[in-house]
């Protein structure tokens, strides 16, 4: 098999971000009244494994983090998730980058106070209240997204979560079989290079495995509350629908710094900072962390290299999680 690589393509004005709203929102213009895009189903999404699919990943996969709780959905597209959301939460808020998107959703999922519907500016959680939200569902969405931009929505996630909140990340697993024929199906087709807002572009993927998932939790500071990988079934009428290429990581808020009680901020005879929390200590790598927590010198204790090597060590204080 020859690769051939695309030449001459136009210079791009647009960062990621246009392009993506861009980019969907024509799509959502456009998917009534082109049959190539609709492929004769009636939602917005359906296209792409059909209502029964969508059903059965709330209905098995998110089951466990719904209930009488409030939930937002990054990404809601058409809405063909966020009619099965809201019949399974207190209250739903259906986000999306895109305005056409949203006005998809609301046709399909109507109006109501335990609904709402919000554009997002596609960093942050803009206009969510804080410890507002229990669980954050986010299907086919963040797949699309640069790994710094997750990121950005992960920090954000950490605001909005209640105490124990989870946010649901879906992705392609590079170390899957079906993960890495997708990979290499997109590399000869050349969509990695191509301007952000190409139209050849459209669906290109950002993978990921179970390892870098993991990294980007510990990083802003979320347990790996579950991973799951292996659905639907190789058996399962559904299965061809991704070839076992999915893989759902959720992610757990863990607590801030600020927010355990009894923290002791110490000082080694070598001027080392640790915080101790929950019998484990937690090493300030550079003082401006220290100093962002809100901690002074007058809060430091000293403490000599014998009690602190007894105390189990943990991660690093990140920045991120102040």
């Amino acid at each position: 098999m020859q690769l051939r690589k695309r030449r001459g393509s136009a210079p791009s004005t647009a960062d990621p971000v246009q392009a993506l709203n861009q980019t969907w929102s024509k799509y959502a213009r456009e998917w009534a009244d082109r049959p190539d895009l609709n492929l004769g189903t009636q939602v917005l999404g359906e296209e792409w494994g059909g209502p029964e699919f969508a059903a059965r990943i709330i209905h098995e996969v998110a089951a466990p983090y719904l209930g009488d709780v409030d939930v937002l959905e990054l990404g809601c597209g058409g809405g063909k998730f966020s009619a099965h959301l809201r019949e399974r939460t207190r209250h739903l808020t259906c986000a999306d980058i895109s305005s056409d998107m949203l006005a998809r959703t609301r046709a399909h999922v109507g109006e109501g106070p335990d609904v709402r519907y919000l554009q997002l500016t596609g960093r942050n959680f803009n206009d969510v209240a804080d410890a507002s939200i229990d669980f954050i569902y986010s299907y086919d969405v963040l797949l699309h997204l640069q790994p710094q931009n997750v990121f950005s929505y992960l920090l954000d996630a950490r605001r909005i979560l209640r105490p124990g909140g989870v946010i649901l990340i879906h992705a392609i697993n590079l170390a899957s079989p079906g993960g890495s024929y997708h990979f290499e199906v997109q590399f000869v087709q050349d969509t990695w290079s191509r301007p952000f807002d190409d139209p050849h572009r459209l669906g290109h993927i950002y993978y990921m495995s179970e390892d870098q998932l993991g990294a980007l939790a510990q990083l802003g500071r979320y347990s790996m509350h579950q991973v799951v990988k292996d659905w639907p079934a190789a058996d399962d009428p559904m299965w061809p629908v991704t070839s076992g290429r999915d893989i759902f990581g959720f992610l757990r808020r863990e607590p801030s710094l600020k927010e355990v009680e009894g923290v002791r901020v110490v000082k080694t005879p070598d001027e080392r900072l640790f915080a101790l929390a929950d019998g484990r200590r937690r090493e300030f790598k550079m003082r401006e962390i220290f100093d962002q927590a809100g901690y002074t010198d007058a809060d430091l204790e000293p403490i000599d290299a014998g009690e602190l090597d007894a105390i189990p060590e943990d991660q690093p204080v990140s920045r991120w999680e102040l």
